[in-house]
Protein backbone atom coordinates (compact mmCIF):
# COMPACT_ATOMS: atom_id res chain seq x y z
CA UNK A 1 0.00 0.00 0.00
CA UNK A 2 0.77 3.77 -0.71
CA UNK A 3 2.20 5.17 3.35
CA UNK A 4 0.35 8.37 2.25
CA UNK A 5 -2.73 7.13 2.50
CA UNK A 6 -4.96 9.56 3.13
CA UNK A 7 -7.17 8.55 7.13
CA UNK A 8 -10.44 11.09 8.31
CA UNK A 9 -11.00 10.73 11.39
CA UNK A 10 -14.42 11.81 13.41
CA UNK A 11 -14.65 12.50 16.67
CA UNK A 12 -15.55 15.04 19.09
CA UNK A 13 -15.65 15.21 23.04
CA UNK A 14 -11.74 14.80 23.55
CA UNK A 15 -8.71 17.74 24.05
CA UNK A 16 -7.48 19.12 20.70
CA UNK A 17 -4.14 20.04 20.38
CA UNK A 18 -3.33 23.34 20.74
CA UNK A 19 0.20 25.21 19.64
CA UNK A 20 1.16 21.87 18.53
CA UNK A 21 1.17 20.88 22.51
CA UNK A 22 -0.13 16.65 21.59
CA UNK A 23 0.50 15.47 25.38
CA UNK A 24 -3.48 15.63 26.70
CA UNK A 25 -4.71 14.43 23.98
CA UNK A 26 -6.99 10.79 24.41
CA UNK A 27 -7.56 7.71 22.14
CA UNK A 28 -9.03 9.02 19.18
CA UNK A 29 -6.39 12.16 18.91
CA UNK A 30 -3.46 10.10 19.89
CA UNK A 31 -4.06 7.62 17.04
CA UNK A 32 -4.39 10.71 14.90
CA UNK A 33 -1.51 12.88 15.72
CA UNK A 34 0.64 8.93 15.54
CA UNK A 35 -0.61 8.37 12.32
CA UNK A 36 0.51 11.80 11.12
CA UNK A 37 3.90 11.25 12.30
CA UNK A 38 4.21 7.92 10.65
CA UNK A 39 3.44 9.69 7.42
CA UNK A 40 -0.31 9.10 6.93
CA UNK A 41 -2.32 12.48 5.49
CA UNK A 42 -4.79 13.07 8.18
CA UNK A 43 -7.97 14.91 8.51
CA UNK A 44 -9.92 15.25 12.34
CA UNK A 45 -13.39 16.34 12.39
CA UNK A 46 -14.07 17.67 15.63
CA UNK A 47 -16.23 20.07 17.35
CA UNK A 48 -15.77 23.86 18.20
CA UNK A 49 -17.51 23.22 21.35
CA UNK A 50 -15.52 22.12 24.52
CA UNK A 51 -17.33 19.71 25.95
CA UNK A 52 -15.38 19.75 29.28
CA UNK A 53 -15.35 23.70 29.88
CA UNK A 54 -18.68 23.79 28.74
CA UNK A 55 -17.05 26.71 26.13
CA UNK A 56 -16.24 27.56 22.56
CA UNK A 57 -12.87 27.03 21.02
CA UNK A 58 -11.60 30.30 20.08
CA UNK A 59 -9.77 28.87 16.87
CA UNK A 60 -10.28 29.05 13.10
CA UNK A 61 -12.90 26.76 11.39
CA UNK A 62 -9.57 25.31 9.58
CA UNK A 63 -6.49 24.46 11.71
CA UNK A 64 -3.09 22.88 9.78
CA UNK A 65 -1.27 21.39 12.53
CA UNK A 66 1.65 19.84 10.57
CA UNK A 67 2.22 19.35 6.62
CA UNK A 68 -0.05 16.55 6.98
CA UNK A 69 -2.33 16.65 9.84
CA UNK A 70 -5.42 19.04 9.82
CA UNK A 71 -7.97 20.01 12.30
CA UNK A 72 -11.96 21.29 10.75
CA UNK A 73 -13.84 22.27 13.90
CA UNK A 74 -17.92 22.31 12.97
CA UNK A 75 -19.96 24.98 14.84
CA UNK A 76 -22.63 24.07 16.89
CA UNK A 77 -24.92 25.08 19.43
CA UNK A 78 -23.61 24.96 23.32
CA UNK A 79 -24.78 23.31 26.15
CA UNK A 80 -24.49 23.28 29.86
CA UNK A 81 -25.69 20.10 30.86
CA UNK A 82 -24.53 16.37 29.33
CA UNK A 83 -27.79 15.05 29.76
CA UNK A 84 -29.93 17.66 27.95
CA UNK A 85 -32.27 18.81 25.20
CA UNK A 86 -29.63 21.49 24.24
CA UNK A 87 -26.68 18.47 23.61
CA UNK A 88 -29.20 16.58 21.59
CA UNK A 89 -29.27 19.53 19.29
CA UNK A 90 -26.01 20.08 19.05
CA UNK A 91 -24.82 16.84 17.80
CA UNK A 92 -28.02 16.60 15.25
CA UNK A 93 -26.23 20.28 13.82
CA UNK A 94 -22.75 19.00 14.07
CA UNK A 95 -23.71 15.73 12.07
CA UNK A 96 -24.98 18.68 9.46
CA UNK A 97 -22.20 20.79 9.82
CA UNK A 98 -20.13 17.02 9.01
CA UNK A 99 -21.93 16.16 5.94
CA UNK A 100 -21.64 19.25 3.97
CA UNK A 101 -18.44 20.05 4.93
CA UNK A 102 -17.19 16.50 3.17
CA UNK A 103 -19.05 17.25 -0.09
CA UNK A 104 -16.16 19.30 -1.27
CA UNK A 105 -13.52 17.71 0.07
CA UNK A 106 -11.18 14.94 -1.72
CA UNK A 107 -12.77 11.40 -0.40
CA UNK A 108 -10.62 9.39 1.78
CA UNK A 109 -9.00 6.11 1.88
CA UNK A 110 -10.12 4.91 5.11
CA UNK A 111 -12.62 6.91 7.79
CA UNK A 112 -12.32 6.40 11.02
CA UNK A 113 -15.53 7.00 13.53
CA UNK A 114 -16.02 7.44 16.84
CA UNK A 115 -19.28 5.90 18.70
CA UNK A 116 -20.59 8.12 20.41
CA UNK A 117 -21.62 10.45 18.72
CA UNK A 118 -24.25 8.53 17.21
CA UNK A 119 -25.23 11.29 14.63
CA UNK A 120 -21.77 11.92 13.04
CA UNK A 121 -21.09 7.48 13.13
CA UNK A 122 -23.85 7.60 10.96
CA UNK A 123 -22.99 10.26 8.92
CA UNK A 124 -19.61 8.53 8.19
CA UNK A 125 -20.70 4.86 7.75
CA UNK A 126 -23.48 6.44 4.70
CA UNK A 127 -20.61 8.29 3.45
CA UNK A 128 -18.63 5.25 3.30
CA UNK A 129 -20.92 3.14 2.17
CA UNK A 130 -21.98 5.63 -0.73
CA UNK A 131 -18.49 6.02 -2.13
CA UNK A 132 -16.77 2.71 -1.19
CA UNK A 133 -14.61 3.87 1.68
CA UNK A 134 -13.96 0.98 4.52
CA UNK A 135 -15.10 2.91 7.64
CA UNK A 136 -13.89 1.98 10.88
CA UNK A 137 -16.46 2.23 14.02
CA UNK A 138 -14.72 2.63 17.49
CA UNK A 139 -17.49 1.34 20.02
CA UNK A 140 -16.78 3.44 23.19
CA UNK A 141 -19.82 3.88 25.08
CA UNK A 142 -23.25 2.57 25.25
CA UNK A 143 -25.51 5.19 23.66
CA UNK A 144 -28.36 5.77 23.01
CA UNK A 145 -29.34 3.10 26.58
CA UNK A 146 -27.16 4.80 28.61
CA UNK A 147 -29.97 7.67 28.77
CA UNK A 148 -32.78 5.99 30.24
CA UNK A 149 -30.30 5.76 33.50
CA UNK A 150 -32.03 9.42 33.50
CA UNK A 151 -35.59 8.49 33.90
CA UNK A 152 -37.17 5.91 36.13
CA UNK A 153 -37.34 2.37 35.03
CA UNK A 154 -41.35 2.73 34.65
CA UNK A 155 -40.70 5.33 32.03
CA UNK A 156 -37.99 3.46 29.99
CA UNK A 157 -40.65 2.41 27.33
CA UNK A 158 -41.42 5.63 26.80
CA UNK A 159 -37.87 6.86 26.84
CA UNK A 160 -37.11 4.43 24.11
CA UNK A 161 -39.83 5.54 22.06
CA UNK A 162 -38.08 9.54 22.64
CA UNK A 163 -34.81 7.54 21.49
CA UNK A 164 -35.62 5.76 18.83
CA UNK A 165 -34.41 7.16 15.86
CA UNK A 166 -30.83 6.93 17.90
CA UNK A 167 -31.80 3.36 18.32
CA UNK A 168 -32.55 2.79 14.28
CA UNK A 169 -29.16 4.80 13.51
CA UNK A 170 -27.55 2.72 15.55
CA UNK A 171 -28.65 -0.71 14.51
CA UNK A 172 -27.41 0.63 10.24
CA UNK A 173 -23.99 1.84 11.92
CA UNK A 174 -22.56 -1.76 13.35
CA UNK A 175 -24.77 -3.60 9.93
CA UNK A 176 -23.06 -1.19 8.02
CA UNK A 177 -19.61 -0.28 9.36
CA UNK A 178 -16.66 -2.03 7.43
CA UNK A 179 -15.30 -3.12 10.93
CA UNK A 180 -16.20 -2.60 14.65
CA UNK A 181 -13.47 -2.07 17.24
CA UNK A 182 -14.54 -1.97 20.89
CA UNK A 183 -12.60 -0.83 24.54
CA UNK A 184 -13.61 -4.54 25.65
CA UNK A 185 -14.95 -7.81 24.59
CA UNK A 186 -18.28 -7.00 26.34
CA UNK A 187 -18.43 -4.13 24.36
CA UNK A 188 -17.79 -5.40 21.02
CA UNK A 189 -20.19 -8.72 21.58
CA UNK A 190 -22.74 -6.09 22.30
CA UNK A 191 -22.35 -4.22 19.46
CA UNK A 192 -22.37 -7.54 17.12
CA UNK A 193 -25.69 -8.88 19.04
CA UNK A 194 -27.19 -5.62 17.97
CA UNK A 195 -26.22 -5.25 14.12
CA UNK A 196 -28.93 -7.85 12.51
CA UNK A 197 -26.70 -10.90 12.72
CA UNK A 198 -23.35 -9.27 11.70
CA UNK A 199 -20.77 -11.35 10.16
CA UNK A 200 -17.17 -9.96 9.28
CA UNK A 201 -13.87 -11.18 10.51
CA UNK A 202 -12.93 -7.74 10.68
CA UNK A 203 -13.96 -7.01 14.14
CA UNK A 204 -11.11 -6.24 16.95
CA UNK A 205 -11.05 -5.82 20.40
CA UNK A 206 -8.51 -2.78 21.34
CA UNK A 207 -8.50 -2.20 24.87
CA UNK A 208 -7.86 1.84 25.73
CA UNK A 209 -4.71 2.63 25.46
CA UNK A 210 -2.24 5.70 27.35
CA UNK A 211 1.09 7.14 27.14
CA UNK A 212 3.54 5.49 29.97
CA UNK A 213 3.48 8.01 33.21
CA UNK A 214 5.50 5.12 35.20
CA UNK A 215 9.06 7.31 34.71
CA UNK A 216 6.95 9.92 37.21
CA UNK A 217 8.91 10.30 40.75
CA UNK A 218 6.18 9.84 43.66
CA UNK A 219 6.65 11.74 46.34
CA UNK A 220 6.25 10.63 49.76
CA UNK A 221 4.13 11.62 52.25
CA UNK A 222 3.11 11.01 55.82
CA UNK A 223 -0.64 11.90 55.19
CA UNK A 224 -2.38 8.56 52.81
CA UNK A 225 -3.47 10.21 49.90
CA UNK A 226 -6.15 9.09 47.38
CA UNK A 227 -7.32 10.52 43.77
CA UNK A 228 -10.21 10.43 42.12
CA UNK A 229 -10.66 12.16 38.91
CA UNK A 230 -13.29 12.31 36.56
CA UNK A 231 -16.70 13.61 36.29
CA UNK A 232 -18.60 14.80 39.02
CA UNK A 233 -22.03 13.47 38.71
CA UNK A 234 -24.22 11.79 41.18
CA UNK A 235 -25.57 10.07 38.07
CA UNK A 236 -22.78 8.15 37.16
CA UNK A 237 -20.96 7.65 40.57
CA UNK A 238 -21.31 6.76 44.11
CA UNK A 239 -18.74 9.27 45.28
CA UNK A 240 -20.98 10.25 47.88
CA UNK A 241 -19.96 7.30 49.59
CA UNK A 242 -16.01 7.84 49.43
CA UNK A 243 -16.34 11.26 50.88
CA UNK A 244 -18.31 10.09 53.76
CA UNK A 245 -15.84 7.57 54.30
CA UNK A 246 -12.84 10.19 54.46
CA UNK A 247 -15.06 12.69 56.38
CA UNK A 248 -14.73 9.64 59.24
CA UNK A 249 -11.23 9.34 59.21
CA UNK A 250 -8.10 11.18 60.94
CA UNK A 251 -6.20 13.83 59.62
CA UNK A 252 -3.36 11.46 58.04
CA UNK A 253 -5.74 10.72 55.24
CA UNK A 254 -6.63 12.89 52.41
CA UNK A 255 -8.99 12.16 49.22
CA UNK A 256 -8.01 14.63 46.12
CA UNK A 257 -10.95 15.16 43.38
CA UNK A 258 -10.27 16.93 40.25
CA UNK A 259 -12.42 17.25 37.85
CA UNK A 260 -15.92 19.46 36.96
CA UNK A 261 -19.32 18.35 37.05
CA UNK A 262 -23.09 19.08 37.06
CA UNK A 263 -22.41 18.12 41.21
CA UNK A 264 -19.80 19.80 41.82
CA UNK A 265 -21.54 22.04 44.50
CA UNK A 266 -23.00 19.46 45.73
CA UNK A 267 -20.32 17.30 46.45
CA UNK A 268 -18.38 20.10 48.21
CA UNK A 269 -20.85 20.57 50.74
CA UNK A 270 -20.86 17.69 52.20
CA UNK A 271 -17.01 17.59 52.44
CA UNK A 272 -14.66 17.71 55.34
CA UNK A 273 -11.32 19.21 55.51
CA UNK A 274 -10.09 15.80 54.23
CA UNK A 275 -11.45 16.46 50.81
CA UNK A 276 -9.52 18.90 48.28
CA UNK A 277 -10.78 19.45 45.48
CA UNK A 278 -8.77 20.88 42.61
CA UNK A 279 -11.26 21.13 39.52
CA UNK A 280 -9.86 20.27 36.14
CA UNK A 281 -6.25 19.98 35.90
CA UNK A 282 -4.16 20.21 33.35
CA UNK A 283 -1.89 16.95 32.46
CA UNK A 284 0.88 18.67 33.83
CA UNK A 285 -0.36 19.49 37.03
CA UNK A 286 -2.22 15.97 36.99
CA UNK A 287 1.59 14.18 37.52
CA UNK A 288 2.45 16.17 40.21
CA UNK A 289 -0.84 15.51 42.16
CA UNK A 290 -0.94 11.73 41.49
CA UNK A 291 2.80 11.33 42.05
CA UNK A 292 1.55 12.21 45.87
CA UNK A 293 -1.10 9.00 45.92
CA UNK A 294 -1.14 6.13 47.07
CA UNK A 295 -4.63 4.77 45.32
CA UNK A 296 -7.01 5.86 42.34
CA UNK A 297 -10.33 5.48 42.99
CA UNK A 298 -13.00 4.31 40.88
CA UNK A 299 -16.75 4.73 42.57
CA UNK A 300 -18.47 4.28 39.33
CA UNK A 301 -22.03 3.19 39.57
CA UNK A 302 -22.52 -0.44 38.48
CA UNK A 303 -24.64 0.26 35.41
CA UNK A 304 -24.83 -1.40 32.03
CA UNK A 305 -22.37 0.52 29.78
CA UNK A 306 -19.93 0.81 33.05
CA UNK A 307 -19.71 -3.06 33.73
CA UNK A 308 -18.89 -3.90 30.09
CA UNK A 309 -15.68 -2.08 30.06
CA UNK A 310 -12.33 -1.26 32.16
CA UNK A 311 -13.23 2.60 32.23
CA UNK A 312 -10.80 5.39 31.44
CA UNK A 313 -9.61 6.79 34.71
CA UNK A 314 -8.74 3.00 36.39
CA UNK A 315 -6.29 2.48 33.14
CA UNK A 316 -4.89 6.21 33.85
CA UNK A 317 -4.09 4.99 37.01
CA UNK A 318 -2.63 1.82 35.96
CA UNK A 319 -0.37 4.21 33.81
CA UNK A 320 0.92 5.76 36.80
CA UNK A 321 1.40 2.30 38.64
CA UNK A 322 -1.18 3.68 41.18
CA UNK A 323 -3.32 0.51 42.66
CA UNK A 324 -7.27 0.64 42.19
CA UNK A 325 -10.44 1.28 44.88
CA UNK A 326 -13.71 0.39 42.93
CA UNK A 327 -16.75 -0.75 43.62
CA UNK A 328 -17.79 -1.29 40.02
CA UNK A 329 -18.92 -4.58 39.16
CA UNK A 330 -18.61 -6.61 36.28
CA UNK A 331 -15.41 -6.57 33.70
CA UNK A 332 -13.26 -4.36 35.75
CA UNK A 333 -14.17 -6.04 39.39
CA UNK A 334 -12.73 -9.57 37.36
CA UNK A 335 -9.83 -7.58 35.50
CA UNK A 336 -8.77 -6.14 38.93
CA UNK A 337 -8.90 -9.58 41.13
CA UNK A 338 -7.69 -11.28 38.63
CA UNK A 339 -4.50 -9.63 37.56
CA UNK A 340 -4.33 -8.16 41.62
CA UNK A 341 -4.21 -4.57 40.60
CA UNK A 342 -6.32 -3.31 43.23
CA UNK A 343 -9.66 -3.78 45.88
CA UNK A 344 -12.63 -3.63 45.33
CA UNK A 345 -15.38 -2.94 47.46
CA UNK A 346 -19.36 -2.78 47.83
CA UNK A 347 -20.02 -0.87 50.77
CA UNK A 348 -18.57 2.07 53.03
CA UNK A 349 -17.24 -0.43 55.46
CA UNK A 350 -14.71 -2.14 53.37
CA UNK A 351 -13.75 0.81 51.23
CA UNK A 352 -12.90 1.93 54.89
CA UNK A 353 -10.80 -1.16 55.88
CA UNK A 354 -9.16 -1.47 52.72
CA UNK A 355 -7.71 2.39 53.37
CA UNK A 356 -6.57 1.09 56.83
CA UNK A 357 -5.00 -2.57 55.57
CA UNK A 358 -3.10 -0.32 52.84
CA UNK A 359 -2.25 2.59 55.09
CA UNK A 360 -0.25 -0.25 57.38
CA UNK A 361 0.69 -2.66 55.12
CA UNK A 362 3.37 -1.06 52.92
CA UNK A 363 4.52 -4.60 51.40
CA UNK A 364 0.95 -4.88 49.77
CA UNK A 365 0.28 -2.09 48.65
CA UNK A 366 4.53 -2.18 46.84
CA UNK A 367 3.27 -5.48 45.40
CA UNK A 368 -0.20 -3.82 43.84
CA UNK A 369 1.54 -1.12 42.62
CA UNK A 370 4.40 -3.19 40.88
CA UNK A 371 1.49 -5.32 39.06
CA UNK A 372 -0.49 -2.04 37.81
CA UNK A 373 3.05 -1.20 36.43
CA UNK A 374 3.32 -4.66 34.64
CA UNK A 375 0.02 -5.20 33.53
CA UNK A 376 -0.90 -1.31 32.04
CA UNK A 377 2.89 -2.24 29.81
CA UNK A 378 1.56 -5.22 28.95
CA UNK A 379 -2.26 -4.49 27.61
CA UNK A 380 -2.49 -0.47 27.95
CA UNK A 381 0.35 0.91 26.56
CA UNK A 382 -0.42 3.09 23.50
CA UNK A 383 2.63 2.63 21.71
CA UNK A 384 1.81 -1.43 21.63
CA UNK A 385 -1.78 -1.28 20.88
CA UNK A 386 -0.99 1.54 17.96
CA UNK A 387 0.69 -1.01 16.34
CA UNK A 388 -2.23 -3.77 16.00
CA UNK A 389 -4.11 -0.92 14.81
CA UNK A 390 -1.86 0.35 12.31
CA UNK A 391 -1.80 -3.29 10.66
CA UNK A 392 -5.68 -3.29 11.15
CA UNK A 393 -6.03 -0.07 9.37
CA UNK A 394 -3.61 -1.60 6.64
CA UNK A 395 -5.19 -5.00 5.88
CA UNK A 396 -8.79 -2.61 5.09
CA UNK A 397 -7.32 -0.47 2.94
CA UNK A 398 -5.39 -3.18 1.09
CA UNK A 399 -8.25 -4.97 0.96
CA UNK A 400 -10.36 -1.94 -0.44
Amino acid sequence: MIKKSNIWFVCIGESVPFDNNFSSLHRCGQLAHQFSLDGYNISWFTSKFDHFNKSFLDVEDHTQLSKNFEIFYLLANSYKKNISFSRFINHYSLAREFKKKIKSLSKPDIIYASFPTIELAYQAVKFGKVNNIPVVVDFRDLWPDIFLTAFPKILHPFAMIALLPWYIQRRYIFKNATSIIAISDGFLKFAQENSNKRKTSYDRVFHKSYISNLNITKAKSKIFKAIYFGAISRNKTNLRSVIEVFNNLGDQYELIICGDGDDLEYYKAISSKNIIFKGFIEKNDLETIVAQCRVGIVPLKSRLDFTKAIPNKAIEYLSYGVPILTSLSGDSQNFIENNKVGLFYTNQSELKNHILKLESDHDLLDQLSNNASKVFLDKFDFRVNFDGIKNHFISLIDKN
